[in-house]
């Protein structure tokens, strides 16, 4: 006898749609892990601020998601993780990169593109901030629980504080070019992409004073950028970390004729600071000081570094394998002081070339 009991005879004439109907979702299923690969695997990375930096800043953390277990491991005890793996987990697709470039309230600046800013604003929802070319706060203060970001190029003037409420974003994203020239100071910003404190695609110190602490990211604990440039004023960077440059990442160059100083920084590469290409230094001071990395470059990471006037001071960095002060395929002084203090590593304290 059959081990399923006889159909109603109500039933008789739906037996071939049901069975029509089961094996096409059958098939479809089995098509779906191939679909979702190939979407995968077509997908390009975009590292603007409307795509990723939202896109996964902006979304609590889950435990599932292997971006956020990246994020929650430890610098010096967790697992590393190759380019080929940190690539598939960073790709996004561009469909829901449109979709998610759309979310933000809308501020526009006046018809000459200034935004004048004072007293304390509370930043509940994300803020776009249009048309601005130019921002001029006089003792300001933003409480973010959530990002301000700029669409375009901006020159900042004045006095302005920057205090992250909440974790998970990248406090100031300039989509253009950001130039400062005024007196900022940005605090406990903790984003889990590019750029804990600061993003934009090339960042300029003219003048004034730049203090960023206790800021993280996956690369750049405070500044991730193109271009740096230190020209003049004062940049200081305390307690910050990255995978990569634990205080300031350059995806090429960074070229120093003013003040930048790091304290307490680290990093699994370039403790406090990772320059892909070149740093060229020409007058200035750039200290490292008490700054750690994983890897190599207790205190700087570069292809190249040259330095034709200023100071560079190394003192008390390390790393666990290569590097303590310095890690970089060459060092050209034409000019200037070099100096490494207290610094120590598993190959070469001072300076790795």
């Amino acid at each position: 006898p059959s081990v399923f009991p006889n159909p109603p005879c109500f039933m008789l004439p739906w037996i071939p749609w049901i069975v029509g109907f089961t094996a096409q979702t059958w098939a479809a299923a089995e098509r779906l892990p191939y679909e979702l690969n190939h979407e995968v695997s077509v997908a390009k990375p975009r590292w603007t601020p409307g795509s990723f930096l939202r896109q996964k800043a902006l979304d609590p953390l889950d435990e599932d998601d292997p971006l956020d277990s990246l994020w929650e491991q430890d610098f010096y005890d967790g697992e590393d993780v190759d380019d080929e793996e940190k690539s598939e987990i960073l790709e996004v697709h561009e469909d829901k990169d449109k979709a998610h470039a759309l979310r933000g309230e809308k501020h526009h600046c006046d018809v000459d593109g200034l935004l004048r800013l004072n007293g304390t604003i509370n930043v509940e929802k994300e803020r776009i901030y249009m048309n601005c070319r130019r921002v001029v706060a006089q003792e300001g203060v933003f409480n973010l629980s959530a990002p301000l970001h700029f669409s375009g190029s901006l020159e900042f003037e004045g006095s302005l504080t920057v205090v992250a409420v909440k974790a998970g974003f990248t406090c100031i994203i300039v989509s253009g070019n950001l130039r400062v020239s005024g007196n900022i100071s940005v605090q406990g910003c903790q984003s889990r992409s590019q750029g804990g404190a600061i993003w934009s695609n090339n960042f300029t110190m003219e003048s004034g004073d730049l203090k960023i602490q206790h800021c993280s990211a996956y690369e750049g604990g405070a500044i991730y950028a193109d271009h740096v440039q230190v020209h003049g004023g004062t940049m200081e960077i305390t307690n910050c970390q990255a995978t990569s440059g634990g205080g300031i990442y350059a995806k090429w160059s960074l070229l120093m004729g003013g003040r930048l100083r790091a304290n307490g920084c680290r990093a699994r590469d370039g403790g406090a600071l990772y320059a892909h290409h070149h740093v060229r230094q020409s007058g200035g001071e750039l200290i490292l000081q008490s700054c750690v990395a994983r890897h190599n470059g207790g205190g700087l990471q570069t292809q190249q570094y040259s330095l034709s006037d200023g100071d560079f001071v190394a003192c008390n960095c390390s790393a666990r394998r290569i590097g303590g002060g310095v890690w970089s395929e060459g060092v050209v002084q034409s000019g200037g002081k070099l100096a490494f203090e207290m610094c120590q590593a598993g190959t070469s304290g001072g300076v790795m070339l």
